[in-house]
């Protein structure tokens, strides 16, 4: 088997499917060509292979029923989109060509540690580890379970457009739902194949969980005044340095579940907003935050992005104020004020359509809804407003029931025997890298949901996550990957050995487990 996924490998990397390209579409194309030559998707059964349209670009459902009868259904899923080539400079074509860029790249200054890699045969390209690796190995799988039977169902998913928004996997999310509903099945366990990365010696992580993110923002609002009068106003690229300072790293900005404490909130934006050059301070700055949590609700996001203005907007009226008296000025500014988007809502009403006066993402579309809102509103600096943007991946690990206890029973098996193949298993709660899985395993720490919908702008016109139809989907998840380094870098390298010879036997086995477990 090791060869067929090595092949398939190559012909599914080979496929520029760059999140939002046309590519996208031709690789789920591919992967539809590729399981359709399957005995087990043609005559009566060729409803079980379909493409799920994800706004124009296809994701591919397949399903394999048990060859003694089953009522376990295993999920399998992975996203076939990669992040830009870029990176590569002038090999930017040659990085979707693995075998090709492994060796051009011999031939170059390398790190030593990428060097090493290099030398002990690891296979270097954009998507080897993330994630068609994984894609590979359970498209091998359903080869073998097409020729020699499923030990259980099994309802393969591969979708698009994970790097960017996730749009793939929430609108392939109400489908599948309506394919189980049909059949009367429901999900066992889904598995993804995202790879390790970051591992030690013959460790391997298996992750029980994927973290969550939510999109935070904070938009500043100073008082504008020329630079001439520069006591007479604030700037808003003040306020929102500050509130920076306070918020980007900070120690309360941090979840924490049992003894992991996860990344604190990181800036991934700050923008200050103006129509041409102008000689007076900035009155309005937008910043968005990645905000990773676990175990807090919406409610507790909300009140550290409150917590965060208050003191950041508090503190640059004070520096403001200090340098005017130093300067033997007088400032007068109106009463601060911060608020959250839902507040701004009722003061406003409905903000003005901005979607054609706005190019973009969604996520720029929703930004410029905040400030038609506070056009309307007729509200003044200084202030500041908090809320989310999308996107958003509600977080989703174990929980204490029968689902869940045969999964683990399951994977003690699959521990067993990756230890008789030289690797050590390491059960871990969370993956921290983002995925999928926050869209298809049990939603935890969510608190009150509508908190964060009356808080997220463009929820519901430009951008929603199905949970209802999740609901419907939902199973406990793990992450069986290989080992992969540097993803999104142009060092992004795959370890073979344990991918294309272990990796398959250590998904089947879970397969055969957990048939066992209700047989």
């Amino acid at each position: 088997m090791k060869n067929r996924i090595r092949e398939l490998l190559l012909d599914i990397c080979s496929v520029k499917s760059v999140s939002g390209t046309s590519g996208e579409s031709e690789m789920g194309r591919r992967i539809h060509s590729i399981l359709a030559k399957l005995s087990c998707f043609s005559g009566e059964r060729s409803g079980n292979l379909k493409t799920i349209d994800c706004d124009g670009r296809p994701a591919v459902l397949a399903f394999i029923e048990a060859s003694g009868g089953s009522s376990v259904t295993l999920g399998l899923t992975g996203h076939f989109d990669v992040v830009s080539a870029s990176v590569y400079g002038e090999l930017a074509d040659t990085a979707f060509d693995p075998e090709r860029l492994t060796a051009d790249i011999a031939m170059r200054e390398l790190p030593e540690s990428v060097r090493k890699d290099l030398d002990e045969g690891w296979l270097f390209g954009r998507g080897t580890a993330d994630m068609k690796c994984g894609l590979a190995v359970h498209m091998a799988l359903m080869e073998r379970w097409d020729r020699e039977g499923a030990p259980c169902n099994v309802l393969f998913l591969a979708v698009p457009d994970e790097e960017n928004l996730s749009l793939g996997m929430r609108k392939a999310v109400p489908e599948v739902a309506r394919f189980l509903e049909e059949r009367g099945l429901s999900v066992s366990a889904w598995v993804n194949g995202e790879p390790t990365v970051g591992a030690k010696g013959s460790s391997w992580p298996v992750h029980r969980g994927s973290i969550g993110k939510a999109m935070g923002f904070v938009l500043s609002v100073g008082v504008g005044s020329h630079v001439g009068e520069f006591f007479k106003g604030i700037s808003a690229v003040q306020i929102a340095g500050q509130i920076n300072s306070h918020l980007e790293g900070g120690p309360e900005s941090a979840d924490r579940l049992g003894d992991l404490i996860f990344p604190p909130a990181a800036c991934l934006g700050l923008e200050a907003l103006r129509d041409g050059y102008s000689v007076t301070l900035y009155d309005r700055v937008m910043a968005r935050y990645n905000l990773l949590y676990c175990s807090r609700s919406p409610e507790e996001l909300l009140k550290v992005l409150l917590s965060s203005a208050r003191e950041g907007l508090a503190r640059a009226i004070d520096l403001t104020s200090w340098s005017a008296r130093k300067l033997g000025v007088s400032l007068s500014l109106p009463e601060s004020q911060v608020m959250t988007l839902s507040e701004l809502r009722r003061v406003a009403g409905e903000a003005d359509p901005v979607g054609e006066n706005v190019s973009g993402s969604p996520v720029d579309i929703a930004a410029a809804e905040v400030l038609s809102l506070l056009d309307k509103s007729g509200l003044e600096g200084p202030m500041a407003v908090v809320g989310f943007l999308p996107p958003l991946y509600p977080p989703t690990m174990e929980v204490d029931d029968e689902a869940e206890g045969r999964l683990d029973r399951a994977l003690e098996a699959v521990f067993d025997l990756a230890r008789e193949r030289g690797y050590e298993p390491v059960k871990e709660p969370i993956f921290e890298g983002i995925s999928d899985l926050s869209y298809l395993g049990r939603v935890v720490g969510n608190g009150d949901m509508s908190v964060l919908k009356e808080n997220m702008a463009g929820w519901g016109d430009l951008y929603d996550v199905p949970f209802e139809a999740m609901k419907a989907v939902q199973a406990p998840v793990c992450n069986l990957g290989p080992f992969g380094k540097d993803v999104h870098k142009a060092t992004e390298r795959l370890e073979p050995r344990f991918a294309f010879s272990v990796l398959p036997d250590l998904v089947e086995r879970l397969a055969v487990e957990l048939a066992r477990s209700r047989a």
